[in-house]
């Protein structure tokens, strides 16, 4: 499967605003169930993809774990088929200001894209021998502004 992400818009067909049931039926669209709901996080394709919520049942955050059926893209490059570094080096080379490479996790405020856990247990489309982030996020406002308060 690939996704594609739009910073600030989706990733693949899960758009931020986009309604619970709508989400659940886009994905149904195209052989991707809910797998299970817990509180304000729906969960597909064996976890590796997590939408969360807002009160309203309105997206604000898309998660996407490594898994080796999806490409993960971001201008035309598999995220999950790169290391974690040339994934990190890649998406700060989009914003306008200098980064500093974090293997446990990283915020790019700009495009609101979350890095989580860079390690080799992730590599699954390279035989497990690169640093490969576990999660890709992408973030709408309303979740900038709530990890901005922590």
């Amino acid at each position: 499967m690939k996704l594609k992400i739009n910073p600030n818009k989706s990733i693949g067909p899960i758009e931020f605003g986009m309604s619970r049931i709508n989400v659940q039926n886009q994905l149904s669209k195209i052989d991707c169930k809910l797998e299970f709901e817990r509180d304000s996080q729906d969960f597909f394709m064996n976890s590796a993809i997590q939408v969360e919520y807002e009160k309203d049942n309105t997206v604000s955050f898309i998660g996407i774990a490594s898994n080796h059926n999806i490409e993960l893209l971001y201008h035309n490059f598999d995220l999950f088929n790169l290391s974690s570094e040339e994934s990190f080096n890649l998406i700060a080379s989009n914003e306008s200001s200098l980064h500093t490479y974090d293997e446990f996790e990283y915020l790019f405020k700009e495009q609101i894209i979350t890095l989580y856990e860079a390690d080799t247990q992730y590599d699954n489309k390279g035989n497990y021998k690169r640093s490969v982030w576990g999660q890709i996020g992408l973030g709408d406002n309303r979740y900038l502004n709530a990890i901005n308060e922590l």
